[in-house]
């Protein structure tokens, strides 16, 4: 079986043990890192330092929800290690042996990557869009914004239609080179040939 759908696999198992599941994991990737920047700003880097330091306002029954997926994922990332599966992981185990602390590190971290991949990091909450963002080390507390609906929609919405707009901006720009270039190889093309013409 290959990594991708061991992955899936497993998702799929844990969308089973999950209340909700299906509204909170995707067996088709969604790429958290990826996918919210285009919806929701990333943390300011201070957020990253002081999220442990209850300095900025959580959301308990998201961040709640973070930690019940992530611990689902850790329990069968055990399984599957101790049933032959995720090569990857298993020699990251080989390498740490007998440290407990390391390789609850290891499987931690495999776990977070996972939910980073197939997470659905936008939650509705008492009728308002949380964003969770993922902590950027495996022992802090996620980062959940909370946000007025229509607010962030309409956020999300001059965004995507900025990227429209780089990506047509783009695509006449990588159309006019693409002339360009066909010009330029006939005329090369010419200059071969009337120069062995000769």
């Amino acid at each position: 079986m290959s990594l991708d759908k061991e992955h899936t696999a497993l998702i799929q198992e844990a969308i089973s043990r999950l209340r909700g599941g299906s509204d909170r994991l995707s067996v088709t990737p969604i790429g958290v890192n990826d996918g919210i920047k285009i919806l929701s700003e990333p943390p300011h880097y201070i957020e990253w330092d002081d999220q442990d330091y209850g300095k900025f306002p959580k959301l308990s029954e998201i961040t709640d929800q973070y930690y019940e997926e992530i611990e689902v994922i850790e329990t069968l990332l055990n399984e599957s290690v101790l049933g032959g599966e995720f090569d990857t992981l298993k020699k990251i185990l080989q390498e740490v042996k007998n440290d407990e602390h390391a390789r609850n590190r290891a499987i931690g971290k495999y776990a977070k990557d996972l939910w980073c991949y197939y997470a659905i990091p936008i939650r509705l909450h008492n009728g308002r869009v949380c964003v969770v963002w993922p902590p950027e080390n495996v022992l802090q507390q996620p980062i959940v914004h909370e946000y007025n609906p229509g607010e962030f929609f309409a956020s999300a919405t001059n965004t995507v239609l900025e990227m429209r707009n780089v990506l047509e901006s783009e695509r006449k720009n990588h159309k006019k080179w693409k002339t360009i270039g066909i010009w330029s190889l006939s005329l090369l093309a010419l200059v071969v040939l009337s120069s062995i013409l000769k």
